[in-house]
């Protein structure tokens, strides 16, 4: 009686101490929490990515915007120096007035094709980035909840996203397969996931 007795404190005890460090280290051979951390990283550097990328087109595009309305305005005023010169019969100021416009329009006209070209490629860079995106998050949202928090890093005005999984998991339970729908997306997303130590693999084979 007495031996069964130790037996069942030595046990007792053994499962408090393995619950606190399940609590304490959360990380600990714990698949789930690992590849949540693995997929939420990838994706927060996916959306960053394109989300950098639409704001280059967008600074490029209001820079072509302004080199167009300097060249039309120096256009405007080539027009109007040409008018002067014919009414003031080919004077000298106004002539090299004009050749400065005509020099200035140059500028901003070559200025304007390479800002065009410039915009032509960073939209084609940018289109694999965002469709990128566009896939993981469609893949994602059927087993994670895209929640928006604050940037970790403190930085104002950063959106910061972080995944938690639409299949709740008991506290203290490392080892919580996912139903087999939701295994058989978590292994569409390893497509486009870089799997540290193959964590998110093993974790889609648990049953």
């Amino acid at each position: 009686m007495k031996r069964y007795f130790l037996a069942l404190v030595i046990l007792v005890h053994w499962s408090n101490n393995s619950l606190a460090q399940t609590s304490e280290n959360p990380d600990s051979d714990n698949f789930r929490e690992k590849c949540r951390k693995i997929i939420s990283g990838t994706y927060l550097n996916a959306f960053n990515e394109q989300r950098r990328a639409r704001e280059a087109i967008d600074l490029a595009s209001k820079s072509l915007t302004k080199l167009k309305e300097q060249e039309k305005l120096y256009s405007s005023k080539l027009k109007i120096a040409e008018a002067n010169i014919k009414k003031e019969h080919f004077d000298p100021a106004l002539l090299q007035e004009r050749d400065r416009y005509v020099a200035q329009i140059r500028v901003f006209h070559e200025q304007v094709l390479t800002q065009e070209e410039s915009l032509v490629k960073l939209k084609k860079d940018a289109d694999a980035t965002i469709a990128l995106e566009k896939t993981l998050k469609k893949k994602i949202e059927p087993i994670f909840k895209i929640k928006m928090v604050d940037d970790p890093s403190g930085i104002p005005q950063k959106i910061y996203h972080e995944l938690v999984w639409l299949f709740p998991c008991p506290k203290f339970r490392l080892l919580c397969p996912l139903p087999e729908t939701q295994r058989n997306q978590l292994v569409l997303i390893l497509d486009n996931v870089e799997d540290q130590d193959l964590v998110c693999t093993k974790y889609s084979k648990l049953r």
